[in-house]
């Protein structure tokens, strides 16, 4: 994706905004890697204790990595401006868990 990116911000993105989308692409990954790692843990643990103990941290990062598209879809719209990125924004005052 990063390449693309890069490819993208030749005709039509300034440096600025590449180097930006560049750089959360990179916490996107990292976030998506560290799910597997823990989803391959409570894989291999037989335990009840040690599969709560992963799977809140397994939630936890998976939140962050939500995040971390939300706002990667936000800076995407806001640059093309093909939509307004607060159109995407949660619409019900307590999202769901």
């Amino acid at each position: 994706m990063s390449q693309y990116v890069k490819d993208i911000g030749k005709y039509s993105f300034p440096h600025r905004m590449v180097e930006k989308c560049n750089a959360l692409n990179d916490e996107v990954l990292t976030a998506h890697n560290n799910v597997n790692k823990h989803r391959h843990r409570i894989a291999t643990h037989t335990t009840a204790a040690i599969h709560q103990n992963s799977f809140l941290v397994d939630v936890e990062i998976i939140s962050e990595l939500d995040t971390a598209l939300f706002f990667l879809l936000g800076f995407y719209l806001s640059s093309t401006g093909d939509a307004d990125p607060k159109a995407w924004l949660w619409s019900d005052p307590e999202p769901p868990i």
